[in-house]
């Protein structure tokens, strides 16, 4: 087996074969594994629309699927589009765990583990902001808006939606955002970086919940939290602790 193809095995691999979701965080997972991990230089990169990007990486994935070693699905994310979720197959599985024994690939599966571990949890836009301002030289090709991508209070993926205008000022407090559809039909909006969560009837009126939420976590929502709020937000009230006046309570401490 080439190098190319045992390295995306190994990064499918490790951290218990979690999926990698989207072909922008595959190619930006490989290029920190070469670049800050000891990932051979096995791909070569070069400034494309999202940052760098290697042709090879996304030949060796196919390939790789074409034989049944990797499986590839598509979702849609928060902003309604289309991504690429990445795994191992059974075969790929058996195939790369026979690398392993004929082959010394501790340091092979220690960098794909590491870099896993630091990056693959992070929101897209979190990741490629890191990736913008450490490796500015594979930024030169980008489409992205760049004063978009670091404004804190925008969102590069965001599609402009109708919003109601008296929570989608709110947004802003948010600094990361993933939306999950639970299995009533509702929607859970989290920011993961403030560690806030929140219930919604849509994935915009989840997010724009979670906005309101993390306002009033700030003092800034300019209304006091009532049980209704609570109940509107997915909180159990009777779960909440009793606090004194101007005392936030412990869900939002």
């Amino acid at each position: 087996m080439r190098n190319e193809e045992i390295l995306t095995l190994s990064l499918l691999y490790t951290r218990n074969r979690e999926a990698v979701e989207g072909a922008t965080r595959f190619q930006k997972l490989v290029f920190l594994a070469q670049k800050e991990g000891k990932f051979a230089d096995v791909f070569e990169f070069e400034p494309y629309k999202y940052g760098p990007y290697s042709s090879g990486l996304d030949a060796t994935v196919r390939g790789l699927e074409a034989r049944g070693l990797v499986k590839t699905e598509t979702e849609r994310n928060t902003y309604g589009k289309e991504r690429t979720i990445y795994r191992l197959t059974t075969d790929g599985i058996a195939r790369i765990r026979e690398e392993i024994r004929e082959k010394d690939l501790d340091e092979v599966l220690d960098a794909a583990e590491g870099i896993k571990a630091d990056y693959n949890d992070w929101g897209t836009e979190r990741l490629l902001k890191y990736v913008y301002n450490k490796y500015e030289e594979y930024t030169t090709a980008t489409e992205l808006d760049l004063d978009r991508l670091f404004d804190p209070d925008a969102s590069i993926f965001e599609e402009t939606v109708a919003r109601s205008s008296d929570s989608s000022n709110f947004r802003p407090y948010i600094e990361e955002y993933e939306v999950s559809r639970n299995t009533d039909g509702t929607w859970t909006a989290r920011d993961p970086v403030q560690e806030f969560t929140a219930l919604g009837e849509s994935q915009k009126d989840a997010i724009n919940k979670l906005g309101e939420v993390i306002a009033t976590a700030h003092g800034d929502a300019g209304e006091s939290v009532t049980d209704k709020s609570l109940k509107e937000w997915g909180i159990d009230p009777d779960e909440v602790n009793e606090t004194n006046s101007g005392t936030l309570p412990d869900f939002m401490t």
